[in-house]
């Protein structure tokens, strides 16, 4: 077994999650929690809309844990109907297992079954688990009471979108990990002329700096018009 069983998903080369990438504003809680999850075994609930790093979160977190010699896996149930949910069977092996997407078998009584059993072993065991979703445990569409009573034993965490001020903290702090200079100017020219969804913000960000190193030029107004107006 690897150490970290990517189920299904598979990281982009070059573009791993990481703690030191996510910028928590509003959500340093849950963020304190999640980066300190090796430290004991625990449960946590991440709930909110998309575009908050729920799945960043999750996914840094078994990076971390392999970086340390331990075994984590990460599943992202929007895929499920590409999988059985006996994919569930063995992971309690793990110890730490990432399950994202959970409002995706929302309603699957096969699903939650399999999930419930997978609580239980986990919890038996001694391991960590950390479920994200959209909607809050109360909330969720699941049909198996017993399974939605598990969701909020452990710790739940409501995860907040940036706002305006704190996107541009956060694509500051990335430009700065990446060697380079953002000023507020460029920041705010940035959120007028894109999405505002922070994955896409970071994705273009990094395509600017790259565009930067290649023409040996700071990432400027002007610069970042040119590239953009040529997309």
């Amino acid at each position: 077994m690897t150490q970290f069983r990517q189920l299904p998903f598979v990281f982009p080369e070059g573009r791993i999650p990481s703690f030191e990438l996510y910028y928590p504003g509003p959500n340093r809680e849950v963020f304190e929690h999640v980066r300190r999850l090796g430290e004991a075994p625990a449960s946590l609930y991440l709930w909110g809309p998309s575009g908050t790093g729920k799945t960043h979160l999750l996914q840094a977190a078994g990076h971390e844990f392999t970086a340390l010699g331990r075994r984590a896996c990460y599943l992202a149930l929007a895929q499920n109907a590409e999988l059985s949910p006996t994919i569930l069977e063995g992971l309690e092996d793990l110890d730490l297992v990432c399950i994202d997407e959970l409002h995706s078998v929302a309603g699957n009584r096969e699903w939650e079954r399999a999930l419930l059993h997978l609580y239980e072993r986990l919890r038996d065991f001694g391991r960590c688990f950390v479920l994200a979703s959209l909607e809050s445990p109360g909330f969720i569409n699941i049909d198996l009471p017993d399974l939605k009573s598990r969701l909020a034993w452990g710790l739940v965490f409501h995860l907040r979108q940036l706002d305006e001020c704190d996107k541009i903290r956060a694509l500051q702090w990335r430009a700065k990990l990446r060697g380079a200079d953002l000023s507020d100017e460029v920041a705010k020219y940035l959120l007028r002329r894109n999405s505002r969804a922070m994955a896409e913000l970071c994705r273009v960000l990094d395509e600017l700096d790259e565009s930067s190193l290649a023409m040996q030029r700071r990432l400027t107004l002007p610069l970042m018009r040119a590239v953009l107006d040529r997309r």
